[in-house]
């Protein structure tokens, strides 16, 4: 599905009681602040189907590319949807709005996440971040403790490592107000470099791009 046809297909479903932006295939909601929240239309490298992700995505993890590990698909992982079938393609729009979260739902799923078990350094940072925001700085030290744990295999695992101790060591020296401080300059380098209008009355330059 190409992208002018993705956006043709959601006009009709936006909620009218708030503000929304499209970048590419992805139409998000005003204001973007540290989750980035919509809908985005995935195309399949197999054939013309599309996949349709209800996004929630941390913008406080430095990143420069759209990252659905905290997202859902609609309709279950495996499921496709195609540009001839309208009236199946317009339902699950609308499911995919009805379902959204509000920010302050989707960090506190983030920072409930079941993941002391995990061996994901990149989850325990996102959920350790969330608990942060949310102002557990106990459990936000345990969760961000993990995900700086020995053991590094990748250059990708260090930039975690890295980022962690800078947080750490800012609520050491200046406090909690410091440290979110940087998560909130983080959220705008990755709003930034993901091309994504932060507020209705912002700069739309990239507002209607792709």
């Amino acid at each position: 599905m190409r992208i002018s046809e993705w956006k043709h297909a959601v006009w009709p479903a936006l909620p009218e009681t708030e503000n929304w932006d499209f970048r590419e295939s992805m139409c998000y909601r005003l204001p973007v602040e540290r989750v980035l929240i919509g809908i985005l239309g995935e195309g399949s490298g197999f054939d013309k189907g599309a996949y349709i992700w209800r996004v929630s995505m941390p913008l406080f993890v430095p990143s420069d590319i759209v990252d659905l590990s905290w997202s859902e698909r609609v309709g279950g992982r495996a499921h496709k949807f195609y540009k001839l079938d309208e009236e199946e393609i317009g339902r699950a729009i609308r499911q995919a709005f009805e379902g959204l979260e509000d920010e302050e739902m989707s960090l506190h799923r983030m920072a409930t996440r079941e993941t002391e078990s995990s061996r994901n350094r990149r989850v325990h940072e996102v959920v350790g971040y969330a608990q942060l925001l949310l102002g557990d700085v106990a459990a936000a030290r345990a969760s961000l403790s993990r995900a700086a744990s020995v053991g590094v295999r990748s250059t990708a695992e260090q930039g975690v490592i890295d980022r962690v101790h800078h947080i750490i060591g800012l609520l050491d020296e200046e406090g909690i107000e410091r440290a979110v401080d940087q998560l909130d300059q983080w959220c705008t380098a990755t709003a930034d470099a993901l091309g994504l209008r932060r507020s209705a009355a912002s700069d739309q330059r990239a507002g209607t791009a792709g």
